[in-house]
């Protein structure tokens, strides 16, 4: 079980401390899948940096911890859990699969890379073989090993960091906005080939994402994270039909729709986490907000597995 308990990441910048996360706690048992939703600057991909230690100053884990099957990942030095957890048993496939991928290296030379990183390389033979079959796991074909960054679509570089991702047949699979800056078929075929990996490897998924349309194909336990608070938790499909917190039915209600309800939106902008508003976070934007608001409201559970933050429930 991957287990995160009160997770703090603060951003020590000149205007003051930015708490971009501010005790978020979950788990990941094994062959469930987790989703991780809310707007730009929530704190999600932070959480995801946080699990894998690769939080770049002036950002710090100020608080909490990471628990793997009962030990805190927080507590290991660097370079034991640099060989022993990140990319063995927990890698990342990052947001911006163009921006991950250095200009000057064939897609080959990444992988060879990597392998004598971690201290698994044999010889070129066999590290070219082993770099075959994972980009044709993904759907590419042998002659995209020796092609560079550039020669490659948005998609294409995509599903290169998915196979650089599985390389080391991690438990757990962070994924960062997987499908963003792509078009809608690429879309599929990522999320397509991400419910396989799943399926058939038996793989954890952790995916981020500002699209519950991907996270419900995903995620069989979806997380609802606002301005660094977690405000709803549970069951994928319970949350999203029946969702509790007003930040999560406003978030569903401006998903657009070919068909249905009108779209809404979520009036105002997120605060600043320099100084957050006291109580609920989201209590400036809500439109139920009530005297009662101006206090931190606890996690409450609406329904078996279906856990909420709101003075309301």
């Amino acid at each position: 079980m991957l287990k995160v308990e009160n997770l703090k990441v603060y951003y020590f910048t000149r205007k003051g401390v930015v708490r971009a996360v501010d005790g978020v706690s979950f788990e990941v048992k094994r062959g469930e899948n987790l989703g991780i939703a809310g707007e730009s600057g929530c704190g999600k991909s932070t959480t995801g940096m946080a699990i894998m230690r690769l939080v770049e100053k002036p950002g710090r884990i100020v608080g909490g911890k990471i628990l793997l099957d009962g030990e805190d990942l927080l507590q290991l030095d660097e370079e034991t859990f640099r060989k022993e957890v990140r990319w063995k048993t927990i890698s990342m496939v990052f947001q911006g699969a163009m921006n991950s991928l250095t200009p000057v290296y064939t897609v080959y030379q990444h992988f060879k890379e990597t392998m004598k990183a971690h201290g698994v390389f044999e010889n070129d033979d066999v590290a070219r073989e082993i770099t075959i079959r994972l980009l044709k796991k993904v759907g590419l074909p042998p002659r995209a090993a020796d092609q560079y960054p550039h020669q490659l679509s948005g998609g294409q570089k995509q599903r290169v960091a998915i196979a650089l991702a599985l390389l080391l047949n991690p438990t757990y699979v962070i994924a960062d906005e997987p499908t963003t800056a792509l078009d809608v078929i690429v879309q599929a075929q990522i999320v397509n080939l991400l419910k396989e990996m799943k399926e058939k490897q038996g793989i954890n998924l952790i995916t981020i994402s500002h699209d519950l349309g991907v996270l419900s194909a995903l995620s069989d336990k979806l997380l609802i994270m606002y301005a660094g608070k977690v405000v709803e938790y549970g069951d994928a499909e319970k949350v999203l039909r029946n969702p509790a917190h007003p930040y999560t039915q406003l978030l569903i209600a401006s998903t657009p729709r070919l068909r249905g309800k009108e779209l809404k939106w979520i009036p105002g902008s997120p605060p600043d986490l320099r100084n957050p508003p006291e109580g609920c976070r989201f209590r400036p934007r809500c439109p139920f907000a009530f005297e009662k608001c101006k206090e931190e409201p606890p996690m409450k559970e609406v329904e078996h597995e279906h856990w909420a933050s709101c003075w309301r429930i």
